[in-house]
């Protein structure tokens, strides 16, 4: 009789024979030399014809190693790359999969004592995305209680979700210091003199339109929580040291909300 081995060998080779080219064939490889940017084009271009599971391995690798060959991409890496990310997730379930998979485990960094700046950055732009702010505010809170040091630090990070959850008193905490009104005043201003200086023929006025956007939404976010915590008279001193360096009516209407306890809107 013919042994078990010879007979499962013979079957086990030609299924892995069927099976395997197929399965070879749906891992990616990044190239040498990767180029962040053509591989998150590539993979919108595998999302408009079919291929989600090739495009959220691009997507995947993207948010991990973008920064590693072209650290410009750090903003786009939390804006834009993350809502086309869940755009391809809300078709595909694995990618969205990945995103919690990724949000986890930066939680679970932070969690074991690394006072990661980076690591806290992505959990709330995934948090944010996922519209969970309800996680962003319960590890805040943990950190509160575990690292102040780290809270303090990426309470601006934090702080659109903690607004959003009317968490008035824990943020009212953290408004001192680089947090303070005092500091977001002479960054504002240390930033436009030596963008001035260093451009003193051509400045390019959109810079400036930044720099008070900026300052506009840091100062609102201040001004509201103040007046949600009934310190009005601060509010308003806060208030009018903010308009007097704000000329778009735009900002001024941010500042007259924020005097009225009204937030500034989440930069989505």
């Amino acid at each position: 009789m013919e042994s078990w081995r010879g007979v499962a060998i013979p079957i086990l080779v030609a299924l892995w024979l069927s099976i395997s080219p197929t399965a070879i064939a749906q891992q990616w490889v990044p190239p040498e030399n990767p180029d962040p940017m053509k591989i998150r084009d590539e993979a919108d271009l595998d999302i408009e014809e079919g291929r989600l599971e090739l495009a959220a391995e691009k997507y995947l690798w993207y948010h991990h190693n973008a920064l590693k060959y072209q650290p410009s991409l750090a903003g786009v890496r939390l804006s834009y790359a993350l809502g086309d990310w869940k755009d391809l997730a809300d078709k595909y379930p694995p990618a969205l999969q990945d995103m919690r998979y990724v949000r986890d485990r930066a939680e679970e960094t932070l969690r074991g004592g690394n006072s990661d700046f980076s690591a806290f950055q992505d959990f709330v732009a995934l948090n944010d995305v996922l519209r969970n702010d309800g996680r962003t505010i319960e590890l805040f809170k943990w950190l509160d209680r575990n690292d102040r040091h780290l809270a303090r630090s990426v309470f601006q990070v934090a702080q659109d979700a903690l607004v959003a959850g009317s968490e008035y008193e824990m943020c009212e905490k953290y408004i001192v210091g680089r947090n303070s009104f005092a500091h977001i005043l002479e960054s504002h201003e240390d930033s436009v003199r030596r963008f001035k200086e260093r451009y003193k023929d051509e400045p390019d006025a959109r810079i400036f339109e930044t720099f008070d956007m900026m300052f506009a939404r840091q100062s609102s976010f201040i001004i509201a929580i103040l007046v949600n915590r009934d310190r009005q008279s601060e509010a308003e001193a806060i208030a009018e040291s903010a308009l007097a360096l704000l000329k778009d009516d735009l900002h001024r209407v941010q500042i007259s909300d924020a005097l009225e306890g009204i937030p500034p809107e989440r930069l989505r």
